[in-house]
């Protein structure tokens, strides 16, 4: 339990420093793009837009805009967006979060289970024909871009055999090609990394002992190898959770998903900077969020950790 408390009292100001220098970066990042949040304003003069900028203090130093842009951090309050006046960026994050974490986790779903038993085959059958046809799999999961492999699946499901739904997310039916579009990678990466940790788990002596000692495949596997071939995969597991948690930006745009990654698309063709900002933020808070708690859950898993840490 102290080991706990000292490692969370440590990554909790490791958290702050990097939420300080994200903000830090994605502010400096926002001012560097060219043009301004009204430049593609039609029919608007140029005293309106000086006017509009006075109003939302993009005239002001930088020094005075980053400390306004700190504060809403802290205060958890981004203001609202600059192309939508009328909608606070805290409202589209708390409505645009639970859509994409629904997709989320359908696409978790699919991918753990896949990538886990793909991964064991390729290596439980290492060398034969179903190693390699898993390996060419997985290397054309990572390979192929997720914004042609969703359209390659809307082509084939929803054109051609007109099985679901092309885009939109009216019901369940409408989440089956997103999900599978976002879990392919998930599944490819965690299949080659199972597979990888796997052969060499193997390879250790404590698997000889236990074969030695009559256990039969079916005690071994789930006991004495996945348990310790899993260690690579769950520190896998801390980016790609919060990546499909809080939305793929491209797949949600593909889809049509009024998703988080959809509107930080859109603000970022906007130049909206309080959406690019609260977004970013929260998609950092996330990651790092997800971070701790698989780190925390590899030093539970692996006593070695926590000896090294004393050291």
């Amino acid at each position: 339990m102290k080991y706990v408390l000292r490692f969370l009292v440590i990554r909790t100001g490791l958290c702050l420093i990097s939420l300080f220098v994200i903000a830090t970066v994605t502010f400096l990042l926002m001012k560097s793009i060219p043009g301004d949040p009204f430049q593609d304003e039609r029919g608007v003069s140029s005293e309106c837009i000086e006017q509009l900028k006075r109003f939302y203090g993009l005239n002001d130093s930088l020094f005075i805009q980053y400390g306004r842009y700190v504060k809403s951090i802290f205060c958890l309050d981004f203001g609202p967006s600059l192309k939508y006046p009328a909608i606070q960026v805290n409202d589209i994050i708390r409505e645009g979060f639970p859509i994409s974490a629904a997709l989320g986790l359908v696409a978790l779903a699919i991918a753990l289970p896949f990538g886990i038993l793909f991964g064991l085959l390729a290596a439980l059958y290492h060398g034969r024909g179903i190693d390699s046809l898993l390996r060419l799999l997985a290397v054309g999961g990572v390979s192929v871009p997720s914004f042609c492999m969703a359209s390659l699946l809307q082509f084939v499901f929803a054109y051609e055999l007109s099985l679901l739904p092309i885009a939109r997310f009216d019901s369940i039916a409408h989440m089956v090609l997103p999900a599978v579009t976002l879990a392919i990678g998930p599944i490819a990466i965690i299949s080659r990394l199972l597979r990888a940790s796997t052969l060499d788990v193997l390879g250790q002596p404590y698997i000889y002992t236990a074969r030695m000692k009559g256990l039969q495949r079916r005690h071994i596997i789930p006991y004495h190898v996945l348990k310790n071939a899993s260690l690579p995969v769950l520190s896998y597991l801390g980016p790609v959770i919060a990546n499909i948690l809080v939305g793929s930006f491209i797949v949600e745009r593909v889809f049509a998903i009024p998703g988080l990654g959809q509107w930080f698309v859109g603000a970022v063709l906007n130049r909206d900077y309080p959406l690019i900002g609260g977004l970013t933020i929260f998609y950092s808070i996330v990651l790092i969020i997800s971070h701790t708690i698989i780190d925390l859950l590899y030093t539970l898993l692996d006593p070695r950790v926590r000896i090294y840490a004393h050291e």
